[in-house]
C-alpha cells in the first residue's frame, strides 16, 4: 500500500535509468503494487472493468510482453504477494456510500443509454482490490516460469527481508513507498517498457530534504503519514476537501513543532479528544514494523529482529500458526481467506465493488453462502491445535450494523467422521491402482 502524501511529494524527485542497466540483477516486485499500476496505466485501464468483471482484457497480454522484457535484458525478477491481513481487530465490513451512489448513478446513466457518460461514470467508480486478481496474476506467472511467493503477512516487509543480510536474494526492490518504512535505501517506484527505463528514490536522499530526519523520525513520519500499518494521522487529514491529498509540508511543519515526536503529537490529539485511540494504535504499529513475520530462506517463520522482539508479538500481528501452513500459503496451494477467520476470530462479510446492494445478495452473502463458510473453516480447524478447534468465530455482514453471529466450532460435525466412509479398502482396490501404488513405492525408494 503506497503512503500517498509521500508518493506525490517523491514523485518529482525520482530519478531514472535504462531498464539495462538492471542485467544481471533480481527485482522483487510487490504483486498488490505491480497490479494497481497496470490498472491505472493508460494502456491496460478498463473503465468498464467494475461493470464486466473478471480479468482485464488488455492486462495478460501486458503482462506477459512486460515479462519477456525483462528475459531478453537478463533481468530475473521474483514476485512476492501479501498474506495473511495483521493488527486488525473488532472491525466492521466497511461500505463506502460514495461509490455506491457512483455506481448506481452510472447503471442509471446505462439505462437512458448515455455511451459517453456512462463510461465516464464506471471509470469514476475505481478498481478492484489488487488481491482480489492476485490468482489470476499467480496463474500467469507460472506459464511464464516466474518464480513468485506469498509472503506470511507483509509483502513489503518480505522484500526488505529478501534484499537483507550478508546473502540477499533480491538486488532491488520495485514496490510501494511503504517499503521505505523498513530498512532499505533505495527503492524502484515505476518500470517502463517502453521505453525500456525505470524510476527509482533514494531514502537518504528523501530523509535530506525533509529537514534532515533520522532513520527512527522518518519511521515516525512516514507511519503518522498513513499506510497499512496505522491510519492517516487525524490532524493530517483535510475533511474540508475530501480526496485531496495531504500536503507533505504542512504535516511535516506539525511534526517539527511536536519536536519530531509521533508520540508528543498523538499525546496532543488525545488531550483534545480524549476518547481517541490513536496513540495505542501508533505503538502497534511502530511495532509491527520493527518485529514484523517474515520467512526466511529455509522456510522458517519469525519476527524480524527476533532478538529485540517482546513476546506477546501475537497481540501485534495476529495468533500465530504451524509452520506447515505458511508454508502452503507462501506456495498458493492455501488462500488467505480461511486461516484469517481463524487467527483473527472474524469473518467481514462485504459488498464486493461493482455488486448492487439488493435483499438477494443479501441474503446470498449472508445466509446462503454461510455453512460452506463454515465448511472450510472445520475443515481447517480439524487439523489444527484445540486453541482454533474451540475458538468462537464472529460473523459481521455491511447491511446490518448489530449483526454478530457466532460460528461455533464445537458444534460443527467432525470431519473425520463424515469422510470415514470414504476410505476404500485394499481388497476392492483396481488392478490399474494396484499398479500405480507398486510404481510410487518403487519410485521412492533409493
Amino acid at each position: 500500500m503506497p503512503i500517498r502524501p509521500l508518493d506525490d511529494w517523491a514523485s518529482a524527485r525520482t530519478l531514472s535509468l535504462p531498464l539495462s542497466a538492471l542485467k544481471g540483477a533480481v527485482v522483487g516486485i510487490d504483486a498488490s503494487h505491480y497490479i494497481s499500476q497496470h490498472l491505472s496505466h493508460p494502456s491496460t485501464r478498463e473503465p468498464l472493468l467494475i461493470a464486466l468483471g473478471g480479468f482485464p482484457f488488455a492486462l495478460r497480454s501486458n503482462i506477459e510482453k512486460e515479462l519477456q522484457v525483462f528475459k531478453d535484458l537478463g533481468v530475473a525478477v521474483i514476485f512476492v504477494f501479501s498474506g495473511l491481513d495483521f493488527g486488525k481487530k473488532n472491525q466492521r465490513p466497511a461500505i463506502q456510500h460514495e461509490t455506491v451512489r457512483a455506481f448506481e448513478n452510472a447503471w442509471e446513466l446505462y439505462d437512458q443509454q448515455q455511451a459517453d457518460q456512462v463510461v465516464e461514470a464506471f471509470s469514476s467508480v475505481g478498481t478492484p482490490r489488487p488481491e482480489s486478481l492476485y490468482r489470476f496474476l499467480q496463474r500467469i506467472l507460472v506459464q511464464n516460469g516466474i518464480d513468485y511467493m506469498v509472503a506470511p503477512y507483509s509483502a513489503a516487509a518480505q522484500l526488505a527481508h529478501l534484499s537483507s543480510g550478508p546473502n540477499p536474494v533480491i538486488d532491488a526492490i520495485w514496490g510501494p513507498s511503504e517499503v521505505l518504512l523498513f530498512d532499505v535505501d533505495k527503492l524502484v517506484t515505476r518500470i517502463d517498457i517502453d521505453p525500456a527505463q525505470f524510476f527509482w528514490i533514494n531514502k537518504q536522499t528523501c530523509q535530506e530534504e525533509l529537514g534532515r530526519l533520522t532513520n527512527d523520525q522518518f519511521l515516525d513520519f512516514a507511519l503518522l503519514l498513513g499506510s497499512s500499518f496505522l491510519p492517516i494521522f487525524p490532524p493530517f487529514d483535510n475533511p474540508s476537501f475530501p480526496g485531496k491529498s495531504t500536503s507533505i509540508r504542512d504535516a511535516l511543519n506539525m511534526f517539527n513543532q511536536s519536536g519530531r515526536s509521533a508520540l508528543h503529537l498523538c499525546g496532543q490529539l488525545e488531550e483534545r479528544n480524549q476518547d481517541s485511540q490513536y496513540t495505542d494504535s501508533y505503538k502497534r504499529a511502530f511495532m509491527n514494523v520493527k518485529h514484523h513475520v517474515v520467512m526466511d530462506l529455509e522456510g522458517r517463520v519469525g519476527p524480524l529482529d527476533a532478538d529485540n522482539s517482546p513476546t506477546d508479538m501475537h497481540e501485534v500481528i495476529g495468533q500465530r500458526l504451524p509452520e506447515e501452513l505458511y508454508f502452503y500459503i507462501s506456495k498458493g496451494i492455501l488462500g488467505p481467506d480461511v486461516p484469517n477467520y481463524l487467527t483473527s476470530g472474524e469473518v467481514l462479510i462485504s459488498l464486493p465493488l461493482g455488486v448492487e446492494d439488493t435483499e438477494i445478495y443479501r441474503q446470498v452473502a449472508g445466509e446462503k453462502l454461510a455453512p460452506l463458510r463454515e465448511q472450510a473453516i472445520g475443515l481447517l480447524s480439524n487439523s489444527l491445535h484445540r486453541f482454533y478447534q474451540v475458538k468462537p468465530i464472529h460473523a459481521r455482514t455491511w447491511y446490518d450494523e448489530n449483526s454478530d453471529s457466532i460460528i461455533n466450532l464445537k458444534t460443527l460435525p467432525s470431519v473425520k467422521d463424515s469422510i470415514r466412509a470414504w476410505k476404500i479398502p485394499s481388497d476392492r482396490y483396481t488392478e490399474g491402482v494396484k499398479n500405480l501404488q507398486v510404481y510410487l513405492t518403487t519410485s521412492f525408494c533409493f
